[in-house]
């Protein structure tokens, strides 16, 4: 779609708020205004991702021709999926490579159960580094050599918890963790209690 064209998606979640436990269902309907005569599209999807966001130190030296060493810090910033559902929304029928999609206005269902074990979104401000966030997708796909026309929401999840049945509250919680690829984790927990 070039500058000129338009698109308006809009995902309506059963909850206002965005906010899920673990475990919960998920439900909704995604609104699509097409504003073209024909939209011509190989697939609609929609994803649920959860995505770990973490950044690397680097620096690097250079040395010039009269022999002065300068280092540079440099900051990567990482984003990496951990979780996806995708939920098909509509394909074409009939054997066709496509579905046109007429001037008009558009709503599919869609219905998700969220996992027991995903981790918590990390906080509020899911721009921020490290991080842990999770969000819907609405991907309208077209031809190879268009690019795709996609809609992001960022939605809350939080593990369930019965306050009631925690013990040792204020113990200190240590934790290292280290991969193959000698990234490390150093963690330090007051183990406390946050309600939502």
């Amino acid at each position: 779609m070039g500058a000129s064209e338009s698109i308006a998606i809009q995902v309506n979640l059963n909850r206002p708020d965005r906010f899920y436990f673990v475990g919960e269902q998920v439900s909704g309907n995604i609104l699509f205004q097409n504003d073209h005569n024909q939209l011509k599209l190989e697939e609609i999807i929609l994803k649920l991702v959860g995505e770990l966001g973490y950044t690397t130190q680097e620096s690097r030296s250079s040395t010039d021709i009269n022999g002065n060493t300068t280092t540079e810090n440099y900051t990567d910033y990482h984003d990496i999926p951990f979780f996806t559902i995708s939920l098909p929304l509509a394909r074409p029928i009939d054997g066709q490579q496509k579905m046109i999609l007429d001037r008009g206005t558009y709503t599919w269902p869609f219905e998700f159960s969220l996992p027991e074990n995903l981790p918590p979104s990390s906080s509020p401000n899911n721009e921020s580094y490290p991080h842990i966030k999770y969000y819907t997708q609405v991907i309208l796909g077209r031809q190879w050599y268009k690019s795709n026309m996609t809609k992001t929401h960022i939605f809350t999840i939080s593990p369930r918890m019965n306050i009631h049945h925690m013990n040792d509250i204020q113990e200190t919680q240590f934790f290292t963790h280290q991969n193959r690829k000698q990234l490390r984790l150093q963690c330090c927990l007051l183990q406390d209690v946050i309600v939502p």
